[in-house]
């Protein structure tokens, strides 16, 4: 049957006191018997102690859900916590080196060594391997950084005690080596509690280094390049256009994407997009907390006229007659823009300025953007049919085209001036090109001939199609 690991909390309180034995025990022993090395482990432990409380109350932070202050949570206390524990393993080991050195270049002492030293030591070990292992099993379950660092503190201590065990064995045995010098053998145990603060400064700098680098949100290199490939396979996304920014809150990652999309994209497409996005990234990174954001954007193959229209239509404006011209220096754009007509000037100058604006954002190239304003007609306007005007209409073209290819003319008086209306014939194979040059120049000669025209509208008709009888 397979023991599921401790909380974090029991877990923490296991290595409290465990603690509070060891220090005790190699205090007492060290005091009794002058030996700096068990003296070192005593405070070493002692350290430890101060360290797993810090611990006890980092996780119980830690754990407590996001509230208003702290929305992404209290997970980083446990990176607090680990340098806490740095501060301390470094305060310790400087005091440990300079006695060290003190016995080890100015006054060296032998230690009295009893049965006592060794059963310590080795007490120490056991303790120290079980609480090792307890420590680092919650690490990997609950994901976390306190635990991990105090098992990394006492793996430390496990080292560190066995290097004290060899060196009062060394003491105890030296008498009998004869080549084994005094000097050594008086001053091994001060090596000895050396080599465990220059360990202790080791475990420091690592806890250190990684505490530092996961408050300054350093996540590794091959990381942001991997989700960032992933995202820029996603269908929809245009190309070179992603931006990856994850960061590491405790254990748990935060990813942030930003990708444009086609600004014709509805907003069904873009949440496709970003479910899409989602998807991929917690397929690899299950307990990542993703925000996509979707920006419109234009595809390098996109037409120039397409990306004006799909402008305005995002910002919600109605354009026509729609000309991007290729001139020196970059493209020029001009669009009619149909405003409502109780505007004011001000206004409407106002809201061709925002389309300008986001058509230069989406055109970078263009060099002149001309947007004429026009009131749009938002309701039926009165109107009465007007035969003297239609007729007149009717002669000019029958100057420039057949009679058969006249399909309807019809006029209308508004308030405004007249409408003209004209359906034409044209050959079904003709381009659409040469339809719109001829359709031009009769709406020249008809404003040139026929006076009072506001407007001309020609519908163009392939000569295949079903008319309706045309108007006597």
């Amino acid at each position: 049957m397979t023991r599921l690991p401790p909380s974090k909390t029991q877990a923490a309180l296991l290595s409290i006191a465990s603690g509070v034995g060891l220090t005790t025990a190699k205090l007492i022993v060290g005091l009794a018997t002058g030996s700096l090395s068990i003296l070192s482990e005593a405070l070493h432990s002692l350290l430890d102690l101060v360290a797993a409380i810090i611990t006890f109350f980092v996780v119980r932070l830690s754990s407590q859900p996001a509230d208003a202050n702290h929305p992404y949570g209290h997970a980083r206390a446990e990176q607090l916590g680990a340098l806490a524990e740095t501060v301390l393993l470094s305060v310790t080991a400087t005091l440990i080196l300079n006695e060290a050195y003190r016995r080890l270049f100015i006054h060296p002492e032998l230690p009295e060594i009893s049965v006592w030293s060794f059963v310590v030591m080795g007490g120490s070990i056991v303790v120290d391997l079980v609480r090792v292992r307890a420590l680092r099993a919650a690490a990997r379950a609950h994901k976390s950084a306190a635990l991990e660092a105090d098992a990394a503190n006492f793996a430390n201590d496990l080292l560190s005690s066995v290097l004290v065990l060899i060196a009062l064995t060394i003491i105890v045995f030296a008498p009998s080596l004869p080549f084994i010098p005094a000097a050594f053998t008086a001053r091994v145990d001060a090596v000895a509690a050396a080599i465990v603060a220059l360990l202790a400064f080791r475990v420091a700098l690592m806890l250190a280094f990684r505490a530092v680098n996961n408050l300054m949100d350093a996540v590794p290199k091959e990381l942001s390049l991997q989700l960032q490939t992933l995202v820029q396979q996603v269908p929809g996304v245009l190309p070179g256009t992603a931006r990856v920014r994850s960061r590491l809150v405790g254990e748990l990652p935060y990813i942030d994407v930003t990708v444009k999309a086609d600004h014709a994209s509805s907003l069904a497409e873009a949440h496709t997009i970003t479910r899409t996005i989602e998807d991929a990234v917690k397929a690899q990174h299950p307990e990542a907390d993703v925000v996509v954001d979707v920006r419109p954007g234009r595809s390098d193959f996109e037409e120039h006229t397409r990306a004006v229209r799909a402008v305005a239509a995002r910002l919600g404006f109605d354009i026509h007659h729609v000309d991007v011209l290729l001139i020196a220096g970059g493209l020029q754009v001009d669009v009619d823009l149909e405003l409502s007509p109780a505007l004011t000037l001000a206004q409407a100058h106002r809201q061709s300025e925002r389309l300008e604006a986001e058509m230069v954002r989406m055109l970078p190239e263009a060099r002149r953007v001309a947007v004429h304003l026009e009131p749009r007609h938002e309701r039926a306007r009165p109107a009465v049919r007007h035969q003297e005007t239609a007729q007149a209409v009717r002669d000019v073209l029958r100057e420039a085209l057949p009679d058969d290819r006249i399909a309807a003319v019809e006029a209308a008086l508004t308030e405004e001036g007249t409408v003209v209306s004209v359906g034409v014939l044209f050959p079904p194979d003709i381009a659409l090109a040469a339809v719109h040059a001829e359709m031009s120049r009769l709406e020249r000669q008809i404003r040139l001939q026929v006076p009072g025209v506001d407007q001309v509208r020609i519908d163009p008709e392939p000569i295949l199609a079903v008319l309706p009888p045309r108007p006597r």
